[in-house]
């Protein structure tokens, strides 16, 4: 038989890393906004490896329940702390519909970017006059 691992205080989410498939992770219910960042940026590491994207921009994709039933999700745009203690009173409430499920950006810091530019010079780089020589 298989160990599960499970995470007490947690809850499922389906994250959405820059708008791509979601994948299936677990998230601490009592965090602050830096702190679930943080834990979103780890888990696109170890999905993606050594990427060094950060998390910019957690969006709650926000449960509600229409008059006929249907569950109709609105974007929240988590900004601190206390959007994040909303997020999972809200969740508290719709759990059964299924789990959290967040938006996420996900961009590269300018050193990183710089880091992995080729310079003029580098390797094989051939230098192209565009001037009409004719």
């Amino acid at each position: 038989m298989e160990n599960i691992d499970f995470t007490p205080n947690s809850h499922l989410a389906a994250i959405y890393y820059n708008q791509g498939n979601s994948n299936l992770f677990r998230i601490n219910v009592d965090v602050t906004l830096v702190d679930l960042k943080n834990q979103l940026t780890e888990l696109s590491c170890r999905l993606h490896g050594l990427d060094q994207r950060r998390v910019t921009e957690v969006v709650y994709r926000r449960p509600s329940v229409c008059s006929d039933g249907k569950v109709l999700l609105t974007k929240m745009k988590l900004h601190n702390d206390e959007d994040v203690i909303s997020m999972m009173s809200i969740f508290s409430q719709f759990m059964t519909k299924g789990p959290i499920e967040l938006d996420v950006n996900l961009v590269r810091s300018v050193e990183d970017i710089l880091a992995n530019m080729v310079a003029p010079g580098d390797g094989d780089v051939e230098t192209i006059n565009l001037a009409d020589d004719f």
